[in-house]
């Protein structure tokens, strides 16, 4: 009878750390995602605005089309967000586009003609 006792108890001690230890790492755990920005089109040139990997805002002025930009970010926790955001005003007639990249795949795009200039952006909330 004494065994039963202390081998239920150091089972439900094991248990228990072994609970406390999952839920803890998973507190810790950070998610990471490749951001990539990209302006495209038959426009020649465009004013360009973005959100950078820190979440601030970078102005490229007068820039060459194709236009591309990379970074990693890193989410920490399940309140923490990343705000993605492009924009571009084309500096000549034609179409512009933007587009954002989550991991590879598209995450939100936008596309204007215009016979003088076009205006274009793409924004989206990456949650944790």
């Amino acid at each position: 009878m004494q065994n039963r006792i202390k081998t239920r108890k150091f089972l439900l001690a094991v248990f228990a750390f072994v609970f406390i230890t999952v839920l803890f790492s998973s507190c810790d755990r950070k998610k990471e995602y490749i951001i990539e920005y990209e302006v495209t089109g038959t426009a020649a040139r465009a004013d360009i605005s973005l959100n950078n990997a820190d979440g601030d805002s970078e102005h490229y002025s007068n820039v060459s089309l194709p236009y591309s930009k990379s970074f990693r970010i890193k989410l920490k926790r399940d309140y923490d967000f990343f705000y993605a955001a492009i924009s571009a005003l084309s500096k000549s007639p034609g179409t512009i586009r933007c587009v954002i990249y989550k991991d590879g795949r598209v995450f939100s795009r936008d596309e204007a003609t215009n016979i003088y200039f076009a205006y274009v952006s793409a924004s989206g909330i990456i949650e944790y």
